[in-house]
């Protein structure tokens, strides 16, 4: 179940990427997708190259020159909470493992009812929502199943 989420989070990023092919974020878009199918037979090579395109995320959140400080925070929140969960497992830390799934749920219902402009974003943000919404599913999975 958890890997057709993300196969759907892919086929979302591609299909979004396809409609509104511009600049950097289709490229981050792409890098997560590639990311995502490699996952799915090299788990950990899968996993660094969507962490580079997380980072990636975060540096256009905070470098990029045509996007409001909104979308900025939207941004730069969703993927740097995407981001530390990514390393609190990678390196077998305890303590975030529903927190920062919930950030970034959380911040993309705050950008949904607020609406800032990412259009072009909404390739890679819909994936880091997607990546949020199958995390908690698996620590549900494991916590009642």
């Amino acid at each position: 179940m958890l890997k057709s989420i993300m196969i759907l989070a892919a086929l979302f990023g591609i299909l979004w990427t396809l409609r509104k092919p511009k600049g950097i974020p289709a490229v981050i878009t792409m890098v997560m997708v590639i990311g995502i199918l490699v996952a799915l037979w090299q788990t950990q090579i899968g996993i660094y190259i969507y962490l580079v395109a997380v980072i990636l995320a975060m540096l256009y959140g905070i470098f990029g020159r045509v996007i409001s400080m909104g979308s900025r925070a939207v941004i730069l929140l969703m993927s740097a909470s995407i981001f530390a969960y990514w390393l609190w497992v990678h390196m077998h830390w305890h303590g975030n493992v529903v927190f920062a799934p919930t950030l970034t749920l959380t911040v993309a219902a705050i950008a949904f009812f607020t609406k800032p402009k990412l259009k072009l974003e909404f390739g890679f943000l819909g994936i880091l929502a997607l990546d949020a919404i199958a995390i908690l599913v698996e620590n549900w999975f494991k916590a009642y199943g």
